[in-house]
């Protein structure tokens, strides 16, 4: 009962344009990596395309108007292969979560499409914020008293998933040189 109020809360979230880390924090936090993982993934996707749909049929020209120009360069690659694009987009990151769940309304991508990337590019950044959040849960409980910061830190179930996010985000900022290209 409390995962499936767990997703609900991650759609409702998503929809009133919550940032990511919170939630995704939480999730770890409370259901451990595995599963935190795989609620949020489901909550934060189908959050995320019921945004995009009601973007895309409410707010399309407005968005088009506040964003076309500054991502002009991306729409052939859009429409090239509008599902690696975005799958590469959701991996990239660097923007807000409210925001990048709206902007494909530029590139008119197909539902389908926004769910699968959406669905598959978020795993990997979820994966590992809710391995420091569970960390951080068992450094709490194995201590008889509250852990000093360097025992964080220091705590393999902490220093192990920084180490991978740090590789992500250089692998991230070499993929967005990529990406970006003109």
């Amino acid at each position: 009962l409390l995962s499936v109020l767990f997703v609900i809360f991650c759609i409702v979230w998503t929809l009133a344009g919550g940032f990511g880390a919170p939630i995704v924090l939480f999730g770890g936090f409370v259901f451990g990596n595995w599963l935190g993982t795989a609620l949020l993934i489901v909550g934060m996707t189908i959050g995320g395309t019921l945004l995009y749909i009601i973007a895309n049929y409410f707010f399309k020209d407005l968005i088009r108007e506040k964003f076309l120009k500054r991502f002009k360069n991306l729409e052939v690659k859009f429409k090239k292969s509008e599902f690696i694009y975005l799958l590469v987009f959701r991996f990239v990151g660097g923007i807000p979560f409210a925001i990048a769940n709206v902007l494909p309304c530029i590139f008119n991508v197909k539902i389908s499409n926004y769910m699968g990337a959406t669905f598959l590019g978020m795993i990997p950044q979820i994966f590992l914020a809710t391995s420091v959040a569970m960390g951080l849960e068992q450094v709490i409980q194995e201590s008889a008293e509250p852990p000093k910061i360097l025992d964080i830190i220091f705590s393999p179930n902490i220093y192990i998933p920084l180490i991978a996010f740090g590789a992500l985000i250089i692998i991230t900022i070499f993929v967005r040189e990529l990406f970006y290209k003109k």
